[in-house]
């Protein structure tokens, strides 16, 4: 192994063993912890302050909460107007959404840890994607440029969501906990990805016939 290697694995090594020993963690603006025990997640938080915890059982997994953005890929669709057009064309749409977490806990299963920006991405993409093909075979040949934003309007209020307060935060405690639920006769909050991210924004830019248009929804 090279010294530069075994130096930086060192610093690995040194590092998660101050994280298991440390009774305590930072949690900044714009992030949320999520504390562990043993592996398994039993709370999370998101207020900028200083998290205690036990040393070597407990541990703080971080995520970030801030707003995120993708770029989708293109959709092409023919409208009733084009009849008209002397050259046939497409409307091509490309696609940007801003996204945010309110809930961390989604990117964690029953089984524990899972791909965070995956999990993220994954569900991002899928529900945007649902939405325009959805659009587009509602409408058909009768779709324009106007009718695609006025949908997509309507559409993304159903998936824009509030930040969780404290009092719904408190009620993910223990989140995949069977034995928890058993032992103190108290359902925690299932952990539904639709209601773990919100979609913020979708900027819409269409190039038709050369022209762009560019409409934030």
């Amino acid at each position: 192994m090279e010294p530069l290697e075994f130096g930086k694995f060192v610093v690995q090594i040194l590092q998660a063993l101050s994280e298991h020993l440390s009774f305590f963690t930072v949690c900044k603006k714009g992030y949320g912890v999520i504390k562990c025990r043993w592996g398994h997640p039993i709370k999370w938080r998101n207020k900028a302050r200083v998290y205690w915890k036990w040393p070597i059982m407990d541990t703080f997994d971080k995520v970030d909460m801030r707003k995120r953005y993708i770029q989708l890929n293109a959709h092409s669709f023919h409208s009733s107007q084009m009849k008209t057009s002397i050259i046939p064309y497409n409307i091509i749409i490309d696609v940007q959404v801003e996204y945010q977490v309110i809930n961390p806990l989604v990117i964690y299963d029953e089984y524990g840890f899972k791909e965070e920006e995956e999990a993220l991405t994954s569900y991002v993409n899928n529900t945007v994607q649902e939405i325009l093909s959805n659009i587009l075979m509602q409408y058909g040949s009768e779709l324009d440029y106007n009718t695609l934003i006025l949908e997509l309007k309507n559409k993304r209020k159903e998936y824009h969501k509030c930040p969780l307060k404290k009092e719904r935060i408190k009620a993910f405690d223990n989140p995949f906990s069977k034995w928890y639920k058993r032992l103190f006769k108290i359902c925690p909050k299932e952990v539904n990805t639709d209601e773990c991210i919100s979609i913020l924004n979708i900027v819409v830019t269409s190039f038709d016939k050369n022209i762009s248009l560019r409409t934030t929804i």
